[in-house]
């Protein structure tokens, strides 16, 4: 079984998970505004979340028609938002912060995320776990980062 195969089979409990625990503490309505910062519409076809959703990304994406009417995507960028001051009522973020190659880029994506919504959640893994969750591979992120280099380049 190759690893995408396991990932693929492991991502849905974790992201059932991770949105029970969202609804369960923010409570969306159809009123609510929510903003997804480098989100994708999957997450929110298997949510049953009928908030308007506006989701940001670097490139294109396509809204499904099932979802046309309260969803839509943007290009844009989660470190400098075109958005007013407190457009949103809740601005969620699942696993993209990590993703940005400095600390620097992480707090202004933080910044604007703290902007433009009222309440915010923000996802990411922890690095006390010992699995790195993208690659499924135990340990691979503690080692330094040539080490880790090596591995991504050998793991794709």
């Amino acid at each position: 079984m190759k690893m995408n195969d396991i990932y693929l089979r492991l991502s849905p409990i974790f992201r059932r998970r991770r949105i029970e625990r969202f609804i369960a503490r923010f409570r969306p309505t159809k009123e609510t505004r929510i903003l997804d910062v480098g989100g994708m519409p999957q997450f929110w076809i298997e949510s049953g979340i009928e908030s308007h959703i506006t989701m940001i990304n670097l490139y294109p994406i396509e809204v499904p028609d099932s979802m046309k009417g309260h969803c839509e995507a943007r290009i844009g960028d989660g470190m400098d938002m075109e958005f007013a001051d407190g457009e949103f009522d809740i601005v969620f973020s699942n696993s993209v912060i990590e993703h940005l190659a400095t600390w620097d880029n992480q707090v202004r994506m933080a910044r604007e995320m703290r902007r433009v919504g009222k309440q915010f959640y923000v996802q990411t893994p922890a690095r006390e776990f010992f699995f790195e969750p993208h690659l499924l591979t135990p340990f691979v992120h503690w080692l330094p980062k040539a080490l880790q280099r090596r591995h991504y380049r050998h793991a794709t």
